[in-house]
């Protein structure tokens, strides 16, 4: 016996489970997006972090070989021969396409002198505890007694160059949902410790006695 077609050809059941569907793709979209939208926000600061961690990196590298007594005025970095000066300017080279906001970011560079388990000088003398800024946006957040504090009292004398970099990363999609709860700028800190030669403490000679 022929029975008749739906109408529309479709039995009531599937309408229901197509519209089910739909409904279920209308509520889960919203999260898919927002899970996205994270995924692109974590992505890039994730990758600006390591950019500017690199760069510092390659600072202190650099400023291993140097020496911190070399001290100049010339704040230009095509021509600079200035120790602290040479190292932000290969940090700020290192971290393209990312540029420095002078207004907000900073580069801070101390170098220490140990001896007998101990700092006995910190580099450049002038600015003390706040170490050298590139800007005067930042202080170093490491003081003496941090980097005291890594010393063995057996260790022989040695030198440390810390460059510390911050940096404000800036959202990308800047919606609202992230904004609300996220700072924007998000603020990068990012420090390297090398081992520096020239800031070796050297002994000072015991006078003798002419014969």
């Amino acid at each position: 016996m022929l029975q008749a077609s739906p109408v529309g050809g479709q039995a009531p059941g599937r309408r229901r489970e197509r519209g089910q569907s739909m409904v279920e793709m209308a509520l889960i979209t919203p999260v898919l997006i927002l899970i996205l939208a994270a995924l692109v926000e974590l992505g890039m600061l994730a990758n600006n972090y390591i950019a500017v961690l690199d760069a510092g990196r390659e600072g202190a590298r650099f400023g291993a070989s140097g020496d911190p007594m070399f001290r100049e005025n010339n704040p230009d970095c095509g021509t600079t021969l200035d120790y602290y000066m040479q190292i932000a300017c290969l940090v700020e080279q290192s971290m393209a396409p990312l540029t420095i906001d002078p207004t907000r970011d900073d580069i801070v560079i101390s170098v220490f002198a140990i001896a007998d388990g101990r700092v006995v000088a910190r580099l450049p003398f002038e600015t003390g505890e706040n170490g050298w800024s590139r800007y005067g946006n930042r202080t170093s957040r490491f003081r003496s007694a941090d980097i005291q504090a890594l010393i063995n009292p057996g260790d022989p004398p040695s030198g440390m160059v810390v460059v510390e970099v911050f940096y404000n990363h800036h959202q990308v999609l800047k919606l609202p949902f992230f904004t609300a709860f996220i700072p924007d700028p998000i603020p990068i800190r990012t420090y390297t410790i090398m081992p520096v030669s020239a800031a070796e403490p050297t002994p000072t000679p015991i006078p003798t006695a002419s014969p």
